[in-house]
This record gives structure tokens, C-alpha cells and sequence, in this order.
């Protein structure tokens, strides 16, 4: 697979974990605005390129300070969730959708 096409699936796989997993303003369903949180996506890429190992607690902050920007709160459940399947996107490389 070409680095172009690598770095597609990421940001691609990225939106789906948001979309389905997170989506704290619920527009997932709607085919409209599945660009809706495609801002975060370069800091959830940036974050994650930096890290060796990213640690769980800091990317469920990074999700909050998200939430914050959006003025929506997330169960911390939720939180988790969506960081464990962001840190094992990356531990894994980006799976095939």
C-alpha cells in the first residue's frame, strides 16, 4: 500500500471511530456532516505519530479537550472506548475497513 493511500485509510479509519464510536452531537447518521469532526482528526494523528506507546489517560484528555471545544460531555465509558480503539488503530497499523 502506497503512504498516500495508508494515510487515506488512517484518517478515513479515524473518522469511522468518531463517527460511530464517539459522536458526541450525534451526526453520524446523517451523510451530510460525516466531515463534522474532521478537525480533529490531524491533532488525533499528530498525538498518536508522537507517541510510542500512547497512554490511555492521555488520549481520553484529548478527547475531553475536544468535548470541551464542542460544549458536550461523553461518559467516561465512552471515552475509553474510543481511545482504546484509537491507541490499537495505531498499534496495529490501520486496519482495513
Amino acid at each position: 500500500m502506497s503512504f498516500k493511500k495508508s494515510a487515506k485509510s488512517k484518517i478515513d479509519r479515524v473518522r469511522q471511530i468518531l463517527l460511530s464510536d464517539w459522536d458526541p452531537i450525534v451526526v453520524g447518521g446523517n451523510p451530510k456532516l460525516q466531515d463534522e469532526y474532521d478537525s480533529f482528526i490531524g491533532r488525533i494523528l499528530s498525538f498518536l505519530s508522537t507517541k510510542t506507546q500512547p497512554d490511555l489517560v492521555d488520549l481520553v484528555s484529548l478527547l475531553k479537550g475536544f468535548e470541551k471545544e464542542l460544549g458536550v460531555n461523553s461518559e467516561k465509558a465512552t471515552l475509553e472506548k474510543v481511545a482504546k480503539k484509537l491507541k490499537n488503530l495505531f498499534a496495529m497499523g490501520a486496519p482495513e475497513t
